[in-house]
């Protein structure tokens, strides 16, 4: 990620694409035939080729030669930085690259970010944006930000725009292959070239549409995630919708992707439409259609007579939330785990809050409003009470309740075993004013770095997007969507079902014997 210009980069693109190397070398030209396989590799990862103009400089700038390279690079980085962990680089108890978060900012967060957005006008690979993805993990508060200020997400939203219009117009000529099968053969032969730039275009960019935003959305606090997404956020919440109808379409081959489009972008969908408080926009602002599952999702968590958590069920929010927090627990400090390394450490006692160094520790455990001395001991109460915090959060040994529920994924999970929660510290007989004082304290502590959505603000989504809906909502026969990771439904009611039968089985042991794989039957 060295400094470069436009024209240092056009020139060095150019140069790489020349290929000087001594070929009566057999050694060499046996490896040149091994990297133009992996060339093609590359290059079919987005078919720039297939669907560059016929001619002109366009046609040289998406060259396999040109681009290959990069991509391979932009490859091999990302396999670097998945096996990287947050807190292992940040205290840099890692041995490999990168042992500091710094290492992925060599020349500072801003010139990082120019330079993501650099390459790709050069070189449009999705894999840019899995990488970013993996900075973002590992970086956080020394990237994001530089993401807000130079409109990072804008530019995703942009292209992914540019992917749907391209699959609303080129996917309907796939219109016959329903199954793996069917697609398998036709892959041989039926379908063109250009029928499989558009697949593995589709397939690759909404690939690094997941990777990018559960980092984003799943990951992120509240208060770092606004500012990313603020100004696009409307927008995006309608591409994830266009993308999730597109998907489902039966005339849309199967892709590796389908499956956690279905799972992931209904949620996505509900969570922008509710942090972003679109829910206070109309009237008189005008109707964003949800998809059905994003619509069963919100009533199962937003009932009309209650369209806010209750407090006991915030504190079970705040517990996961802020145990994941890697940022200073102490009212009005900035610093987090990237800035001080080793010195971040986790509260002995509630293994809830974390602090940056002993000043901070001791200033929390003194706070006139919240001190930590008495949120303490309530949070280690009310943990204790629900089976420990393998209940709240990810552990290398969870609880029986839940070993007994089926494998989904950690938010839904989190929402099954909920009422459990519930309904332990309700026989525990946990005061309901000490789990309001929580709530009031997580709040305070979670949300003062910057001001969040209050329904005041709205940004303008595309005016065409109705018709977008209309158009992929409306070819071919209707398909059922599956709800939010597998479970299948048919209205709000049957998902409260599944998550009562999952609390059943959870409480009372046994098997569920209608789970198949990753799919519950009803």
């Amino acid at each position: 990620m060295v400094q470069r210009t436009d024209e240092e980069v056009e020139r060095l693109l150019t140069r790489l694409s020349v290929c000087e190397c001594p070929m009566d070398d057999r050694a060499i030209a046996a490896y040149h035939k091994v990297g133009e396989k992996g060339e093609m590799v590359s290059i079919q990862r987005c078919f720039l080729e297939a669907n560059a103009p016929a001619s002109g400089s366009m046609k040289e700038r998406y060259s396999t030669p040109r681009i290959a390279f990069i991509i391979k690079a932009f490859c091999i980085l990302h396999s670097g930085l998945v096996e990287s962990g947050v807190r292992g680089v940040a205290k840099g108890t890692v041995d490999t690259w990168p042992t500091s978060p710094m290492d992925l900012v060599p020349f500072g967060a801003d010139e990082l970010v120019w330079s993501f957005k650099r390459w790709w006008a050069f070189v449009p690979d999705t894999i840019i944006y899995q990488v970013m993805a993996r900075v973002i993990h590992i970086s956080q508060q020394l990237i994001l930000p530089s993401l807000g200020k130079l409109k990072f997400c804008h530019s995703v939203v942009d292209s992914t725009r540019e992917l749907v219009d391209f699959a609303m117009v080129e996917l309907p000529g796939l219109r016959n292959l329903n199954t793996d099968d069917d697609w398998q053969i036709a892959s041989r032969e039926e379908v063109s070239t250009k029928a499989k730039a558009v697949m593995s275009r589709w397939t690759h960019h909404t690939e690094a549409l997941l990777v990018l935003f559960e980092v984003i959305l799943d990951e992120l606090t509240a208060d770092y995630r606004m500012p990313l997404l603020l100004g696009c956020e409307t927008k995006l919440m309608q591409l994830f919708a266009v993308i999730l109808y597109i998907s489902c379409d039966p005339h849309t081959p199967p892709h590796r992707t389908q499956e956690d489009i279905i799972g992931r972008h209904p949620y996505w969908c509900q969570l922008l439409f509710r942090f972003f408080h679109m829910h206070l926009f109309y009237p008189p602002k005008p109707d964003y259609p949800l998809p059905p599952d994003s619509i069963v999702f919100d009533e199962s968590h937003f009932p009309p007579a209650a369209s806010v958590r209750s407090a006991p069920r915030s504190v079970r929010f705040y517990i996961k939330s802020l145990h994941e927090e890697t940022r200073c627990s102490a009212y009005r400090c900035r610093k987090s785990i990237q800035d001080v390394g080793k010195n971040f450490q986790r509260c002995a006692r509630c293994q809830v809050v974390s602090y940056c160094g002993r000043e901070c520790q001791t200033r929390a455990w003194r706070e006139e409003t919240y001190p930590h001395k008495r949120v303490c001991p309530i949070l280690r109460r009310v943990i204790d009470v629900a089976g420990g915090l393998g209940m709240f959060v990810q552990v290398a040994d969870p609880p029986d309740v839940i070993k007994r529920l089926p494998p989904v994924s950690a938010g839904m999970r989190l929402m099954m075993i909920e009422p459990y929660i519930l309904k332990s510290w309700e026989d525990a007989g946990i005061p309901m004013e000490e789990l309001e004082y929580v709530y009031t304290w997580a709040k305070t502590v979670g949300n003062f770095i910057s001001d969040m959505p209050d329904g005041s603000q709205w940004t303008e989504g595309y005016e065409d997007y109705e018709e977008l809906m209309k158009v992929a909502s409306v070819r071919g026969p209707k398909r059922e969507f599956p709800v939010l990771y597998g479970f299948r439904r048919t209205n709000h009611h049957i998902l409260s079902a599944v998550y009562e039968s999952a609390f059943e089985v959870a409480v009372r042991g046994g098997k569920n014997e209608d789970h198949v794989g990753s799919t519950t039957i009803l």
